[in-house]
């Protein structure tokens, strides 16, 4: 009899790790997604740039409010533009490039972050207005190289600002 006991307790054990390896293997991404969000809080630059890459290679819809958040923080961020073979490219700072590669998922949380700086700023002062280097002309950036595929655009990095 003890022996059929420990034989069901060993049986069970294996049952409830493959169950528990089953169980990891299936929400590995989310458990990723969680990580890296988790890793843009960092203090470390390095960590937060690996972070802001994986949670573009792996298009979150639940990452694109913390992007955007972190790029309207981030003051080094901006958009360039330069000509090559007549057609007008883009290269865009990590955040913002990042936001970009998620692609038109991003679209609507991009328009109403916009709105919203929009509005910010006509309550402010009166005036609307954007630049390449700051949140709103930024975000504009984005929404209109999405917008329009087919636009070459680059990232570059923040020393070579």
């Amino acid at each position: 009899m003890a022996r059929r006991g420990r034989k069901i307790a060993y049986l069970s054990v294996v049952l409830g790790l493959m169950v528990l390896v089953a169980a990891v293997f299936v929400s590995r991404d989310s458990l990723l997604e969680e990580y890296y969000l988790h890793c843009l809080r960092s203090a470390d630059e390095g960590t937060r740039l690996r972070a802001v890459e994986a949670l573009a290679d792996q298009p979150s819809p639940c990452a694109i409010p913390v992007l955007i958040r972190l790029l309207q923080e981030e003051k080094r961020e901006g958009v360039r533009f330069w000509a090559s073979e007549g057609m007008p490219d883009m290269q865009m700072a990590p955040v913002a490039y990042s936001l970009y590669r998620i692609g038109n998922v991003a679209l609507t949380k991009i328009f109403e972050a916009e709105r919203a700086e929009e509005e910010r700023m006509f309550k402010a002062g009166g005036n609307v207005h954007w630049s390449c280097d700051e949140f709103l002309g930024i975000l504009t950036e984005i929404r209109r190289a999405l917008e329009k595929p087919g636009q070459l655009v680059k990232k570059m990095s923040y020393a070579r600002r």
